[in-house]
């Protein structure tokens, strides 16, 4: 009798805890849609803040409605115009339907809703009804994208590849541990421009940058191209001297890019995937370098972590990280970043939070700088792979290393904020330099890469679609044979070029065909 009666009231005065789940959506969707770039764990603050808020919400309406369904529609109506704002506001501005100051936009939207909520407080209606509907609605919602992170969870564990280093690539053992190996130094600038596009976009001449790189014995491979626009993948790709594509490129009708079709090739990596992951940390050239003696260092960036920065660590014999919580900074999500500046408070988002953010960003990138400076004074032989997040975005510095206010952190549309951290990066870049060739014995191998060039699909970005092949590719190189060098020398062949040159192998060069 009790448990039918239990039933009958929930059936005829259902609770609406439709409002704790339209929170809990936006979170599991986003992190559902992203789940092979992230960890797990990046979404639990965002949604105990976004319960939380909804909670709270729902409980002061309740005492001004007197009652809690009809709170419990108002409080879901506001999630749901919070957490969609910045998409409406898209849509609208792209469309050419409202150009409006997010300010007014945003009253207008908070007005509309207190006008529901001043009319379903007075209303003589009780949505039951339509209570039970958003019950269902939004459990279906949260049930699909919690099952699809169970599943993606569960068969990652089951099939999650045990790589083992350079195994799909030989990599012969070594006669015997020389004693006079050069350190090798892999810099890699995140979508660093070639100066030819600066010179056409930007109307900048890179011209001393390089001359200064070759004054100093460097070797600039001017025409050399990227097979991927895509970071992971260029930086397996690398590290394992064998393409993981065929290639990719641009799709102007959908605005985004696509990995050709090459039924040649056989199977791809998914860039942003465990596989690619693994093979960053755990390559075929670390294999070969530890094997003959180098320790593998590695210094990371904002960008693996949650991804191959667990592998890394595994794997490197030192791991450094300036962007990690153990760094002593709190990092800012780059997961919360597009969350929260897709709600009403996106606008603000960066002005709310500018000064963490922009510390972060400018104190990892300066600390390691400085940290890779010293470097020569460690034991070596040692290899050292650097992952540097700069020039790409957010923008923290200016030409001379300024402050960049939090409006314009990811602002393409002006030139100045690309190309102020470009100018400032290129300028570090002689200084680190410098340090390595002044104080390496013996005279290090040096590389200077960018994983890919400047990419249109940034907001507000005119440039051409093809500019993201060109790369800056510079090599410093000690000893006699460096005239082999091609200036078109593709990235996937660098190790196999200094394996060659130095150890005396005889790899293919797989060029870019």
């Amino acid at each position: 009798m009790e448990r039918n009666s239990l039933k009958k009231n929930l059936l005829d005065r259902p609770l609406p805890f439709h409002v704790i789940l339209f929170a809990v959506f936006p979170v599991l969707f986003l992190y559902s849609f992203n789940i092979r770039e992230m960890a797990l764990g990046e979404i639990y603050f965002p949604l105990a803040v976004s319960v939380a808020g909804a909670f709270l919400l729902w409980a002061v309406l309740a005492i001004f409605l007197r009652g809690v369904r009809k709170a419990g529609l108002a409080a879901t109506l506001f999630v749901i115009l919070f957490f969609s704002y910045g998409h409406l506001y898209e849509l609208l501005a792209s469309r050419d339907l409202l150009v409006v100051r997010h300010s007014r936009l945003i009253a207008a939207v908070v007005l509309g809703w207190s006008y529901f909520v001043y009319l379903i407080r007075f209303a003589r209606w009780e949505p039951r009804v339509l209570t039970r509907v958003l019950n269902i609605a939004s459990a279906a919602l949260v049930a699909v994208n919690a099952g699809n992170i169970a599943i993606y969870s569960f068969s990652r564990r089951l099939t999650a590849p045990d790589l083992v280093a350079g195994k799909e690539l030989f990599v012969p053992e070594p006669d015997a541990v020389r004693d006079d190996l050069p350190d090798i130094y892999l810099i890699v600038l995140d979508e660093y421009a070639h100066p030819d596009t600066m010179a056409r976009y930007y109307d900048h001449d890179c011209a001393p940058f390089i001359e200064s790189l070759e004054a100093r014995g460097f070797l600039v491979a001017r025409q050399s191209r990227t097979l991927t626009p895509m970071t992971p993948q260029a930086l397996a790709q690398v590290l394992n001297m064998r393409r993981l594509t065929p290639g990719w490129r641009w799709r102007e009708d959908q605005g985004r890019f696509e990995e050709r079709e090459c039924i040649d090739f056989g199977p791809t990596t998914r860039p942003w995937s465990e596989e690619v992951f693994r093979l960053i940390a755990d390559s075929a050239a670390a294999a070969f370098l530890t094997a003959r003696g180098y320790r593998y260092v590695y210094f990371g960036s904002y960008v693996e972590l949650g991804r191959w920065e667990d592998f890394m660590r595994k794997r490197a014999d030192s791991y450094y990280n300036y962007y990690h919580a153990d760094s002593g900074r709190r990092p800012v999500s780059e997961f919360q970043s597009v969350l929260w500046s897709s709600t009403m408070l996106g606008p603000a988002y960066f002005h709310l939070i500018g000064g963490r953010f922009e510390s972060y960003y400018r104190q990892g990138a300066l600390e390691t700088l400085a940290h890779l400076k010293m470097m020569p004074s460690e034991e070596g032989p040692k290899f050292v792979f650097a992952h540097l997040m700069l020039p790409h975005s957010p923008f923290v510095f200016g030409p001379r290393g300024e402050f960049v206010g939090p409006g314009d952190h990811n602002n393409f549309s002006d030139p100045r904020f690309y190309l102020g951290q470009y100018i400032y990066v290129s300028d570090r870049i002689i200084e680190l330099v410098d340090s390595l060739l002044r104080d390496s014995d013996p005279p290090p191998i040096v590389i200077i890469q960018s994983d890919h060039g400047l990419r249109c699909h940034w907001p507000g970005m005119d440039i051409g679609r093809e500019e993201w092949k060109k790369i800056l590719n510079a090599w410093y190189l000690p000893g006699p044979g460096r005239e082999e060098l091609s200036d078109a020398i593709c990235p996937v062949d660098t190790f196999r070029f200094v394996f060659n040159h130095y150890f005396g192998l005889d790899y293919d060069l797989l060029g870019d065909d």
